[in-house]
């Protein structure tokens, strides 16, 4: 079945990991001179090294209205799969939300909830490099505060886990850049770190400032901190590590939890079959598959079908062969199997500017990652999604789609 509001912001949740807050100091050196931050080869040779850490995490939510902080146990190990490293966190304050867990290993992400005894199991997306790109990205900001320049924001992947609803995401003009200063080094959890900030250097209707304190050895977020302002509210995510060991010594069983055997299990079913042949794929897939005019310099990638409960989604992903940071373009087709699922996910995307795609009413988004475009032929949805493209670039992909 689709997710519920619950499901939702469980798997929401389950993503926003980014955190860290700090006051600012002035970096100075031993001898009374502007310190300079470590370089960008250091940061992501010396991130690559992480094997794995266990910690107790305390995150502070703030919003106009309400405050929310927990305390939690993390785990983390680095291992080969391409989904990434292997996390688990249980909450253990405050007490209405102890014993809470979200746990990544292998091919699933669990979530689940103590007080409803109710856990969520769902597909966890093969994202190559996806751990080593956050050393690049630290790496990035570590060269930035030396040589002056603004940075872009980091990626995230344009291809979703379900079909969510796009309800909840917040769009607006993208932000251009950001500047970084440097913060010099202060003693965190007992360790030595190295500390960054980025704002914004243009207005946008979504912005997300921060501060990021590197632990000096592995250059692992040991304290960070950001702000995202949207239209009439203001977010504030904190978040500091204590008694952290870096390299723990971690049983195999870490990683190896279940729930609790009196917990209601929901899967999200979603099965996934992935292609690096384009014949192939249009072949296997069990509906047409979208042949649109990419830009210039774009090529196949990879192919993707996603068989849900009820429903069936075909994505093609092209990625940029003229540039080095990995700009992709993502067309995805999603069709429901019933009736029901077909009128609980009736709407398109809920924000952004409507426009029109071969004749048809659609919804352009731009966030400071992408730009996107949705619409519908029927009950068959079609989405464009691009980390690098303008609007003109998106919506003549778009219109090459039409209702293919």
């Amino acid at each position: 079945m689709a997710p519920s509001s619950r499901q939702t912001i469980a798997l929401c949740a389950a993503a926003l990991l980014l955190v860290s807050g700090c006051a600012a100091v002035l970096a100075l050196d031993g001898d009374g001179e502007p310190a300079a931050p470590p370089s960008g080869d250091e940061v992501a040779a010396s991130f690559q090294t992480l094997d794995s850490l266990t910690a107790t995490e305390v995150r502070t939510v703030e919003t106009n209205d309400t405050t929310n902080r927990t305390r939690a146990t993390v785990k983390l190990a680095v291992g080969d799969d391409p989904r990434g490293v292997e996390r688990f966190r249980r909450v253990v304050a405050p007490e209405a939300d102890s014993g809470d867990v979200v746990a990544w290993r292998g091919a699933e992400v669990v979530v689940y909830d103590a007080s409803e005894a109710e856990a969520t199991r769902f597909p966890r997306p093969v994202i190559p490099a996806q751990f080593a790109d956050r050393g690049e990205f630290y790496a990035r900001i570590a060269e930035a505060a030396r040589d002056g320049e603004t940075i872009t924001a980091d990626r995230v992947s344009p291809l979703p886990v379900v079909p969510a609803s796009d309800r909840t995401r917040p769009v607006g003009d993208a932000v251009e850049g950001y500047e970084v200063e440097y913060l010099g080094t202060e003693t965190v959890s007992g360790r030595t770190a190295h500390g960054f900030r980025l704002s914004a250097v243009t207005d946008a209707a979504l912005t997300a400032n921060r501060t990021l304190w590197l632990d000096a050895e592995y250059y692992y977020p040991l304290r960070s901190a950001r702000t995202a302002a949207f239209e009439n509210e203001t977010y504030h995510v904190q978040s500091a590590l204590r008694d952290v060991t870096f390299d723990a010594d971690l049983d195999a069983g870490t990683f190896a939890w279940s729930p609790p055997s009196n917990a209601s299990v929901e899967t999200l079913g979603v099965g996934e079959d992935a292609y690096d042949s384009r014949a192939v794929f249009v072949d296997d897939a069990p509906m047409s598959v979208p042949r649109p005019d990419v830009p210039d310099g774009y090529a196949f990638e990879h192919g993707r079908v996603l068989d849900g409960d009820n429903y069936t989604q075909v994505v093609t992903e092209y990625a940029s062969q003229r540039d080095s940071a990995g700009s992709m373009l993502a067309v995805s087709k999603y069709a429901p199997d019933n009736e029901t699922t077909a009128s609980e996910d009736a709407s398109p995307l809920s924000a952004g500017e409507s426009v029109t795609v071969a004749g048809r009413s659609a919804t352009f988004l731009r966030t400071e990652y992408a730009t996107a475009v949705q619409w519908r032929c029927g009950d068959v949805r079609y989405t464009v999604l691009a980390t690098d493209l303008e609007k003109a670039s998106v919506l003549r992909v778009a219109a090459s789609v039409a209702c293919e």
